[in-house]
């Protein structure tokens, strides 16, 4: 795949990318702002749940950064619409 084709892979313009560039972006650390937009919260709701513990989401630091696994993510989500 050429490096135009793979730009526009990732930017989906309609050029289907390679499972190998699906899985590099899916497994990607989430941001904070990108975590809460995910789950549909404010960053300020995740810090919150963070500092008092109250929630069960793993969350790690990257150079003193809040980062998010979306596996992790999606456990959290699966786990509160469990009845």
């Amino acid at each position: 795949m050429s490096k135009k084709n793979k730009r526009r892979a990732l930017q989906g313009e309609g050029v289907e990318a390679p499972c190998f560039i699906e899985a590099a972006v899916s497994a990607r650390p989430m941001t904070e702002a990108e975590a809460a937009e995910f789950l549909g919260v404010s960053p300020l709701t995740l810090r919150k749940w963070r500092c008092l513990r109250t929630h069960e989401l793993p969350f790690f630091k990257s150079r003193n950064l809040i980062r998010y696994r979306l596996r992790d993510l999606q456990n959290f989500i699966d786990r509160r619409m469990a009845v």
